[in-house]
């Protein structure tokens, strides 16, 4: 019997791994289509009306066991009460898992990660904050490497950017970062 129970929670534990690495090609094979889309201008969002908190809450969820692998103490301050925007729901969640997994990756075991949304009259400003060394706004540019704006001269979205406090990472649009 008790074999049987350790053969049980040694499959759970593999299937487990493929869901996880099998959703991580997923994003993988999903990011190389948009930028197929953004080089020929077939780049599209999907604005609809959604709770920023869910889009947060499913950020948290996918970066987690990235978070926990490395024993960040995750710190999530968001306002008490419904915050509606309007924007791709999709998009929205994998620009916010991107700058938790880097926050992740970048940070020495045990340290900290914060996640916070503050509403601004008709904004909402979202942090993403951690102890990491971090980079400085020539690295974040080099990093960035490629044109932040299409042939149109249009934003393609939001990017990540450095505030001027040492690693405040906020979802900008391209008009901040010229000040």
């Amino acid at each position: 019997a008790e074999d049987a129970v350790r053969v049980e929670l040694c499959r759970e534990a593999m299937r487990q791994t493929i869901e996880r690495q099998s959703a991580h090609l997923t994003r993988l094979l999903d990011e190389l289509l948009d930028v197929n889309r953004i080089a020929r201008g077939h780049f599209t969002v999907e604005k609809e009306s959604i709770e920023l908190q869910e889009v947060l809450d499913r950020a948290v969820e996918t970066s987690r066991p990235l978070i926990d692998a490395q024993a960040h103490r995750l710190r999530m301050t968001i306002p008490g009460k419904p915050i509606p925007v309007l924007g791709d729901r999709m998009r929205l969640t994998q620009a916010f898992v991107n700058l938790l997994n880097n926050a992740a990756k970048y940070t020495p075991a045990g340290g900290d990660i914060s996640l916070s949304a503050v509403v601004r009259s008709t904004d909402v400003e979202i942090r993403v904050r951690d102890t990491g060394k971090g980079i400085d706004e020539l690295g974040v540019a080099a990093y960035l490497g490629a044109p932040l704006v299409d042939s149109r001269g249009t934003s393609l979205g939001a990017i990540a950017a450095i505030d001027r406090s040492p690693r405040a990472w906020t979802a900008t649009d391209l008009d901040t970062l010229r000040e």
